[in-house]
């Protein structure tokens, strides 16, 4: 019986008493580029309409990419 008990308040408190934890490390939300590598600007979106900024000359950070700021690259 009392490994029943021991059990019970065991899945107790592992399901119903654990409380998630925040996450850390979190990368490429808009205005928080990356933990390590912060960017204000920073905001993922697709970089095919007008009003978007292209004005970011970009760190060379991989997420760069993906940033309506970023310029895009002109060949001469």
């Amino acid at each position: 019986m009392k490994i029943l008990l021991y059990l019970g308040n065991f899945f107790y408190r592992l399901y119903f008493l654990a409380k998630p934890k925040a996450a850390k490390n979190i990368i490429g939300i808009p205005y928080q580029r990356d933990p390590e590598s912060p960017c204000e600007a920073y905001e993922p979106f697709l970089q095919h309409r007008k009003e978007y900024f292209t004005d970011c000359e970009s760190d060379g950070h991989y997420l760069c990419r993906k940033c309506c700021h970023l310029k895009k690259e002109t060949e001469l």
